[in-house]
Formats: C-alpha cells, sequence, structure tokens
C-alpha cells in the first residue's frame, strides 16, 4: 500500500513536470518601442536652470520617512509630460499601490506614455489589476521571469528544470520621468513600505535624483526592458477573468475617496516637498553620483563578477579610509563577504553594521544565515547592532503627521533599508542587500553620491537607531554572545536573542543547520 502511494506521488510529481514544460513562454518578449522626450517637459520648466548650473552632477534629495517618499512619486507622476518608466519588485493590491496606479492611469489618460517592468515572483495577487489596466492603450507592462503556470501558480514550483531561472528575480526599484528625473532606493510599492497600515512597518530609504544620473537610470530601464528575461504581461494575462479599465478606475476612486485614503492625503500637506516640487523649490543637493546596476544578464545567470553591483561596490569599499557604517536589512555576509569585512577592519577601518534582531526580521532563515556570522565578525572588532521590533520607531518614521492612529499605527518595525555610508563622504542607496541572494541571484540597483552633506543627513538616520533603536551585540569571555540595551538605565545586558520566544529560537537554529545559505 506504502509502496503504491509513493509510485503515484512520484507520477503525479512528473505528469506536472512535464506540463510545465507543456507551458512554453511566449517567443515574442514585446514591443521594444524606445521613449523619446520631444518637447519642453514640466521638470525642465522647473529644475533646468539649477540642472544647467551643474552640468555633470545630479541634483539628489534624499527621502527618509515613508508617507514622503509615496507623495514624492506621485507629485512627481502628475509632472510626467512625455513617458513614466519603472521598475518593481513588488507593487501591491493596497491602499499605496492602487494611489500610485492612479495617478499613472490619469498620466496616461494626457497622452504620457508608460513602460513598467514588474518581477513576476510576486505578481500573481495582482494580475487582475494588471489586465484591467493593460487595456489602457498608452501602458505596457512587462513580466520579469515569468511563471509559466499562470492560474495554479503553485504548479511552477514543480519545474526543477526551470528552478535556476524562477530563483533569479528582478529586485530593482526605481521610477523614471520624461528622463529628467527618478526615485531610486529600497522601497517596493506596498502600504507597508509607505507607513500606511496598521501591520508590519518596514523603515527604508529612497533618493529622488535629477540631473546626470538620471541618465544613466534610463539607459538601465531600456537594457532591462529589452533583455531576455522580460516577456508581454499583455500576452501572459489574456486568459485573466474580469479585467476592466473601469472597473479598475472605479475601484482606484473608491480607494482615494476612502476614510484612509483621504487621511494619507491629508498627510501629505505636512511635508515641505509637497509644496516644493511642483514649484521648483524641491531643496536639492547637486554631488557628482553613479549609478551601480547589475547587468540584466543576471536574471539568465550569464555574467561575470565585473559587470555586477558586488564587484563594483567591493573596489568602492576596498578604498575606505577610516571608517564604515552598514544598514542592511538582510544582512548574510556569506564566508567572502565576512573575510572582506575583516580585512576591512584589519586594515583600520572602524566598521559599524545596523541589521534585524531575531524579533524585528520578517524571514527566519535570513536571520538563520546571519547569526553564523556574529560571533567572527566582533572578534575582527567588527560593530553589530540589531533593531528592536517597537513602535517608538514606528512614530518618529510617521513624523510630521496628524493622522488617527487607527489607520497608520504599525504594531512593528523592520528595517528594510540597504544604505553604505563610507568615510563620511560617500553614500550608497540601493535595493542590494549584503547578502548571497543580492549577490549572486537577484538583480539589483542604487545610486553611490559623494556629498558630506548628504553623509552627515545618512549618518543621522542610522545613528539613531544605532543609539535608541537597537541592541548592541558584544562577546563575553571571548565566546559568549551578550545584546546591550543602551537605553535603559542601568544599561540592560540579556544573554539570549531578545523579544523572542523559545520555539522561534529553536526554530532558526534548525533552519541554521540546513545547506541553503547561497539561497538566502
Amino acid at each position: 500500500m506504502i509502496l503504491a502511494l509513493v509510485i503515484l506521488v512520484l507520477l503525479c510529481g512528473a505528469a506536472i513536470f512535464v506540463l510545465g514544460w507543456a507551458l512554453p513562454l511566449p517567443k515574442n518578449h514585446g514591443p521594444r518601442i524606445k521613449h523619446e522626450v520631444a518637447g519642453p517637459t514640466e521638470i525642465a520648466k522647473l529644475y533646468g536652470k539649477q540642472a544647467r548650473k551643474f552640468p555633470r552632477r545630479s541634483g539628489l534629495y534624499p527621502i527618509a520617512h515613508g508617507r514622503e517618499a509615496l507623495l514624492c512619486r506621485i507629485e512627481m507622476v502628475k509632472l510626467a509630460t512625455h513617458f513614466i518608466h519603472s521598475q518593481y519588485y513588488i507593487w501591491s493590491d493596497d491602499l499605496t499601490g492602487k494611489l500610485l496606479l492612479g495617478a499613472i492611469i490619469d498620466a496616461a489618460d494626457r497622452g504620457v506614455k508608460v513602460r513598467i517592468i514588474l518581477d513576476d515572483n510576486t505578481a500573481g495577487d495582482t494580475q487582475l489589476m494588471w489586465a484591467s489596466a493593460l487595456q489602457h492603450p498608452n501602458i505596457t507592462v512587462k513580466l520579469f521571469n515569468p511563471f509559466r503556470a499562470r492560474r495554479h501558480r503553485w504548479l511552477n514550483y514543480f519545474y526543477l528544470l526551470d528552478f535556476m531561472r524562477l530563483n533569479r528575480r528582478m529586485h530593482n526599484k526605481s521610477l523614471i520621468i520624461d528622463g529628467q528625473a527618478c526615485i531610486v532606493g529600497g522601497r517596493n510599492i506596498g502600504d507597508n513600505y509607505f507607513s500606511a497600515h496598521s501591520g508590519p512597518h518596514f523603515t527604508d530609504m529612497d533618493v529622488l535624483a535629477m540631473g546626470e544620473v538620471v541618465r544613466h537610470v534610463e539607459k538601465a530601464f531600456e537594457a532591462y526592458w529589452s533583455c531576455g528575461s522580460v516577456y508581454d504581461a499583455k500576452v501572459l494575462m489574456k486568459g485573466v477573468r474580469g479585467a476592466d479599465l473601469e472597473i479598475l478606475r472605479h475601484a482606484v476612486q473608491q480607494r482615494r475617496d476612502s476614510p484612509e485614503g483621504k487621511a494619507l492625503v491629508e498627510d501629505f500637506g505636512k511635508y515641505k516637498s509637497y509644496r516644493q516640487i511642483a514649484r521648483g523649490r524641491l531643496p536639492l543637493e547637486w554631488a557628482p553620483a553613479r549609478l551601480l546596476v547589475d547587468d540584466p544578464r543576471k536574471g539568465l545567470g550569464k555574467i561575470d563578477e565585473h559587470d555586477l553591483v558586488v564587484g563594483k561596490l567591493r573596489l568602492i569599499l576596498g578604498r575606505g579610509k577610516r571608517e564604515l557604517k552598514i544598514a542592511s536589512a538582510y544582512f548574510v555576509p556569506g564566508r567572502p563577504g565576512a573575510r572582506f569585512l575583516q580585512a576591512l577592519a584589519k586594515r583600520g577601518l572602524a566598521i559599524q553594521i545596523l541589521t534585524n534582531s531575531l524579533s524585528s526580521n520578517n524571514l527566519l532563515p535570513v536571520h538563520s544565515g546571519y547569526a553564523r556570522y556574529r560571533k567572527r565578525l566582533l572578534r575582527s572588532r567588527v560593530e553589530l547592532y540589531e533593531l528592536k521590533a517597537n513602535r517608538r520607531v514606528i512614530a518618529e518614521e510617521a513624523k510630521p503627521t496628524r493622522t488617527p492612529k487607527k489607520f497608520f499605527g504599525a504594531s512593528s518595525s523592520t528595517l528594510h533599508a540597504k544604505v553604505f555610508i563610507l568615510d563620511r563622504t560617500k553614500v550608497f542607496i540601493s535595493s542590494f542587500n549584503f547578502d548571497p541572494r543580492s549577490t549572486w541571484l537577484n538583480c539589483e540597483m542604487g545610486i553611490l553620491m559623494e556629498s558630506p552633506a548628504l553623509a552627515r543627513f545618512q549618518l543621522k538616520q542610522v545613528e539613531q537607531r544605532l543609539r535608541r533603536h537597537s541592541y548592541r551585540l558584544e562577546l563575553l569571555d571571548g565566546h559568549r554572545l551578550i545584546w546591550l540595551d543602551l537605553q535603559s538605565r542601568p544599561i540592560g545586558v540579556i544573554s539570549r536573542e531578545p523579544d523572542t520566544e523559545l520555539s522561534r529560537r529553536i526554530l532558526v537554529w534548525c533552519i541554521s543547520k540546513l545547506p541553503m545559505e547561497w539561497l538566502l
């Protein structure tokens, strides 16, 4: 009986496996039309005079607060004259996802051409939304490394021969307006990235840029748009039932008119940038900046290390002279990364790393991968800090605000930012986590800025969390980990993973024994 059951399971698995290859991906990757700027743009009218003063520099505006990050995106979309190009790993069908998509549909109604690249790993729950949006003649969407089975996506996980392709995702995040302004950073599109719901809140960082660097962000978008890993979403989603652009418009309007939507839009008025953007008065820091981006061939596994973000970062960080501060949501250095950081510390660099604690980490396997390197790094005099999961971080992220707590009071905080600060002069804001997945599997991008002023701003953001919202790790007697709560008086000393139950700690320990670090 047992043997018969095993045979049946194997036959079913084989049948599903064969079925997967009976569902080929489209041969046509979709339109490759390149959008050009023909005539004046609103951004050029508002910011062109500044840009002409600094022809080889970029105007940079860091965005630390979640709601301001959303309003900047919406206000920039409102300025679009010719085209909008965008890449995102996640675009949720929630309040903020609908508000931004609604602004983009409004732009498309004005004649603005829209092209969007989405990673298909997270697009399963939003197919109806995008199939509806695609009915607009000015909106085109492509999917990165799409799954073959569209309706029953769980079948894709049986495609063993397709695993290496499906395991490579596009983690890039960018929004480009008329090739003259862009927003790049760590935030996906969703309520928990913009401090707009009562669930877990992701603290993150973006940068709004104009000038020289935007040209390179646009060039990177074109490379991804025409690469072999993206496919026309209109073809892939042609079987989605219930797709209707007018129904989508109505749903967007309902979100705008909801108490939550009105409260969020009202909250925008608390930020100076809400009035500054459309008046050409956004305080930009004009400084040298460059884009670091993975070649899109990474999505097919066909790329050399010198074309990877990690290869470029190693060269830059290797030139550090005094100090390096890293804020990384999912920090798994691996043996090569740990050796690299140890070598920098041995050479005299003061290194501080902020990452999630077990209580604030939303991915237990990632914490298990990070935990095995803590003692090694501490012995090399690398300082480690782990973010607490508490409400005080949420309150500070949300300032300034008078929004009702029932709409925006988050229950916990998870670090999602990916920031490197080198020698108090260079800042890298990106989608790149210091982990094997960002290094070798996912496509990543970020902007490296050379500006002491921006470095000071970012240092303030990071050090505030180091001092007030994190535990500092130390080794007792050279081998026993302890966590120091620097805010308590006297300083609290904790001898096990703070704010966690025994079952969670046991689960992490069990996961750490699995040979899966390369997937983290």
